[in-house]
């Protein structure tokens, strides 16, 4: 999972790569620690690479085998190219939705147990297409308020 993440502990000393691990007890004042991905010393952003390093690239992988395509046929692939312009929690929405993986409650049967009703008619069992054409109340004035919100957009 961390196979691109490296710690380098530096005791004022030339530093080196290391493979993972942690030191017993607590490092002394005098030593720094690193981490390293892709070769480059992470300065920020530690929480969204890792996050992306466990779930992103499973993700993608996951797509690339689906579609029978090659890891240069994804990255050349122009939804690719739009999905990297935008922040990680829309990618991943992203992705989920062109490829029907939105957790909806016939998966949640299929893995947890639990009712597979639509939670907004309880009628229907919930599942990718349903979310779409539900017919509830709510999920009626949810869609007249998103394609109102569109309308305003496109006028603009």
């Amino acid at each position: 999972m961390y196979s691109h993440l490296f710690m380098e502990v530096d005791n004022h000393s030339s530093p080196t790569m290391s493979p993972p691990h942690l030191p017993s007890g607590l490092l002394p004042k005098s030593h720094v620690i690193s981490i390293a991905h892709d070769h480059n010393i992470l300065k920020a952003h530690l929480d969204k690479t890792i996050k992306q390093q466990c779930h992103l690239d499973a993700l993608k992988q996951m797509i690339i085998k689906d579609n029978c395509w090659t890891n240069n046929q994804f990255n050349k692939n122009i939804h690719y190219k739009r999905l990297c312009s935008t922040s990680c929690s829309h990618r991943v929405s992203i992705m989920k939705l062109g490829h029907q993986l939105w957790n909806t409650n016939a998966q949640n049967r299929k893995f947890y147990g639990h009712s597979d009703l639509c939670p907004l008619c309880n009628q229907h069992m919930e599942d990718f297409e349903h979310i779409f054409i539900c017919q509830s109340q709510h999920a009626v004035e949810n869609c007249n308020m998103a394609l109102l919100t569109l309308q305003l957009i496109s006028n603009t």
